[in-house]
């Protein structure tokens, strides 16, 4: 049975200890756990463990002495990965000087996040590790048969060719003395190509006599080193290489062993991306949270105002203009939403070509004639579970961009397939778990993006386009909408040749025989009350007083309340026939006032006022009380007005 990892938490907070183990260990891990340095450092040299995580600020001793001790005296190659609630540039610089390998920030809203950190370190640690392990057998092999020249070639040459990374060796005059088969694969180059040619072929400066680490320091090895490999292409690979010097035959050679880890890089850099968009996201998605609030109240006001006697033509025009243009602001923070990952979507199983290939039937309209527009698919079915009207917009998004980028025409094309991820390799992806997916490619004959456009792509409210052409929201909520459906997105572009956009989708695989629903007919009627006694919790003025304001010109008796606990007061001494809450307010929140509502007054509904999308655990809780629906921000008199008056009983 393999021995899994052993690591050692090292934290003053006994929760932040706790809640890590408890993670870690469903992932496999073995825990060890220390309240300070002074205890950590005692634990470290009685178990030796594979990975220390440790708290910069602690009592006693500090997480900076804790990383010098055990990097510079008692374990230089154990992983050390910092955590720190700080956030101060400084720290993590003393903090990587001092030993670390890496450095995480408290709280750490991604748990996941940690694990990836981890296990790279792991890595790191296994792969130097294996290389000193493979010099160590590799230098006493070749000093054992110095006495026999081609008994030792052969002996050698066996070994070089079979282990995994690659091998070389250089003399002192900066030639090639010989290859193994993996620096050939790597490169592109044959054996006969690379023996005798001068090491800078494939090597960069650092690693040519004149720069090369081994000469330059005077130094006989050096572990680990991060550099890149020339290929016979043109192109660069990076690995992680240990460097010795080793005498042969009264004569002193270089001697390097590498292993190629580009993949991995670009899968480090892919998930810093992700780590940076999903911050952006989250600030967004508060913004638009408070724009719905404000929308919310305009939109009411303006709707009371409408339904007031003999206005001037005037007047109703410029209404009815402050109404549209409050739902054109709605669409744009709908967008922010869709970028944020947090837009309240309906899912169900969507034939993705099918619909794709009606999307773009629409979208022939607005394509000039000089497009052309292709679909492929293979024989397989493309089923994803998803929100018709989202993927839509992705779509339509997609196709616009790829129209902007080509003026004078060209081929845009949409083709599908299906992939499975598997555990033991690479995703194309940084952090796509193993599955089946749907893969979509969107590829343009356009006019292409620099690789510094591309770094900034789906960020929210970036564009190269004129102000007056577009908001740069597009991309960003193709990115977001993907994320919601648990997706992934990649693109890949150069300059003068055209841009692909990647998607994966998880398949769904689930048989089910889909009807469709006819849509639900309204009345542009409001519904109206009969005296009702409706309480109202709202933490914002403005829009508290303009739901009460049209709550009552719908005929209804309207208390209010500017949080939870005063809520649940007014219940206790008050008749109440329905409760109107937000979701989130102070002291007491919209779910918690639900909660106690169902102890005390079983029999009365409640009705959820958000503009953030629910969560699951969210539903499940409310269905356990009288839950009676969602309004969601911003609302219009006629939906607000039928909700209510469902949720009293009332019908169309």
């Amino acid at each position: 049975m393999i021995k899994q990892p052993t690591i050692l938490i090292i934290d003053d907070e006994k929760t932040i200890r706790d809640s890590f183990a408890m993670y870690l260990e469903d992932y496999g891990y073995q825990i060890r756990v220390a309240e300070n340095g002074r205890v950590g450092l005692e634990m470290f040299e009685q178990e030796h463990p594979d990975l220390v995580l440790v708290d910069l600020r602690m009592p006693e001793i500090g997480g900076i002495e804790v990383l010098s001790r055990i990097s510079k005296e008692l374990s230089p190659h154990t992983p050390l990965i910092v955590f720190s609630g700080t956030g101060n540039i400084t720290d993590a610089i003393i903090a990587l000087r001092s030993g670390a390998w890496d450095y995480v920030l408290k709280p750490v809203e991604d748990l996941s996040i940690l694990i990836y950190r981890i296990e790279e370190s792991l890595e790191k640690a296994r792969l130097i590790q294996e290389n000193q392990n493979f010099q160590e057998n590799l230098l006493q092999m070749v000093a054992e048969k110095t006495q026999e020249l081609t008994e030792s070639e052969k002996r050698f040459r066996t070994i070089a060719e079979n282990i995994p990374g690659g091998t070389l060796i250089v003399g002192t005059d900066r030639h090639i003395r010989d290859v193994n088969a993996a620096t050939c694969k790597l490169t592109g180059y044959t054996r006969d190509e690379l023996i005798g040619q001068p090491c800078d072929i494939i090597c960069p400066s650092e690693s040519t006599l004149n720069g090369c680490l081994v000469w330059k320091n005077e130094q006989d090895d050096f572990r680990g080193i991060y550099t890149t490999l020339k290929t016979k292409d043109k192109g660069e690979r990076i690995i992680i290489k240990n460097i010795s010097k080793i005498e042969f035959e009264g004569k002193t050679w270089i001697l390097e062993n590498f292993q190629d880890i580009t993949k991995r890089i670009e899968m480090e850099k892919q998930l810093h991306r992700q780590e940076q968009l999903a911050a952006v996201g989250q600030l967004a998605s508060g913004i638009a949270h408070d724009f719905r609030n404000l929308l919310s109240t305009i939109i009411l006001y303006a709707q009371l105002s409408q339904r007031l006697p003999d206005l001037p033509q005037t007047l109703t025009e410029n209404l009815e203009n402050i109404v549209n243009e409050s739902y054109k602001a709605t669409d744009l923070i709908q967008q922010i939403l869709d970028f944020s990952s947090r837009s309240i979507i309906k899912q169900q199983p969507l034939d993705l070509s099918a619909f794709t290939n009606d999307v773009l039937d629409i979208l022939k309209r607005v394509i000039p004639e000089n497009i052309h527009l292709n679909l492929k698919t293979g024989p397989q079915t493309y089923i994803v579970n998803a929100d018709s009207g989202r993927m839509q917009q992705a779509i339509t998004n997609l196709a616009i961009n790829s129209r902007d980028a080509m003026p004078e025409g060209g081929a845009l094309s949409f083709t599908f397939s299906r992939i499975e991820t598997i555990p033991e390799e690479l995703p194309p992806v940084a952090d796509m778990p193993p599955g089946k997916w749907v893969y979509l490619t969107v590829s343009d004959t356009g006019i292409g993006m620099t690789e510094e456009v591309q770094k900034h792509l789906f960020e929210p409210f970036f564009t190269t386009k004129n102000a007056e052409e577009g908001t740069g929201l597009g991309l960003a909520q193709v990115y977001g909408i993907i994320r919601l459906h648990k997706g992934f997105i990649r693109v890949e572009s150069e300059l003068g040749t055209g841009t692909t956009f990647h998607i994966y989708l998880p398949l769904y695989e689930k048989k089910t025989e889909e009807k469709d629903a006819k849509a639900k007919e309204t009345s542009h009627t409001p519904l109206l009350g009969q005296g009702e006694t409706i309480l109202l919790a709202e933490d914002k003025a403005t829009l508290r007083e303009a739901s009460q304001s049209l709550l009552e010109s719908l005929g209804y008796q309207v208390l209010t309340a500017k949080d939870g606990d005063e809520a649940l007061t007014i219940c206790q001494s008050h008749q109440v026939d329905l409760v109107i809450t937000d979701l989130i307010m102070p002291k007491m929140g919209g779910k918690e006032l639900a909660i106690e509502l169902m102890k005390i007054l079983p029999q009365l509904k409640v009705l959820i006022i958000t503009g953030h999308a629910l969560r699951a655990d969210d539903i499940n809780s409310f269905q356990k009380t009288n839950f009676a629906g969602i309004i969601h921000k911003p609302f219009t008199l006629d939906n607000f007005s039928q909700i209510v008056g469902e949720a009293l009983g009332k019908g169309r």
